[in-house]
């Protein structure tokens, strides 16, 4: 007689999700001539600022998609303005990406400029790392 094993036994591992994206530069590898995507933590950082600066309506199958930040570009630079951005930024990031929490906003006006620097700390959910971002959010002429 054979012995037949019964394998339905399963093993779950705990694996962090890895994450890829393709760079919006969209520059090729000097020897191999493809895109290299980007990986974790770039991706989601590329991803949050994609969020931000991308006003309701620009994605034609996702309309609500977005942060609609930019229409605070044309408001006078002042704290309340800033202060503004903040909440909006705060809420677009809670609302439309979960793959991060503990998000922090700060937002400086640059009266001078007419511009903001808008400086994100947040923690990537799956990788349990704590990423700082910031960036430049200027109306152009």
């Amino acid at each position: 007689m054979a012995a037949v094993s019964d394998s339905r036994t399963s093993i779950r591992t705990t694996m962090p999700q890895r994450y890829k994206d393709l760079p919006l530069s969209f520059i090729k590898h000097p020897g191999t001539g493809d895109v290299r995507p980007l990986n974790d933590i770039d991706a989601v950082k590329q991803s949050v600022k994609n969020l931000i600066l991308t006003n309701y309506g620009e994605r034609p199958f996702a309309p609500r998609i977005g942060g609609n930040v930019t229409k605070y570009l044309f408001e006078p630079a002042n704290p309340f303005t800033a202060q503004s951005i903040q909440r909006e930024i705060e809420e677009t990031i809670k609302k439309q990406e979960k793959r991060v929490s503990g998000v922090i906003v700060q937002v400086a006006d640059n009266s001078e400029a007419n511009a903001y620097v808008i400086q994100l700390q947040y923690t990537v959910v799956s990788l349990n790392v704590e990423v700082e971002t910031s960036f430049f959010l200027q109306r152009l002429r």
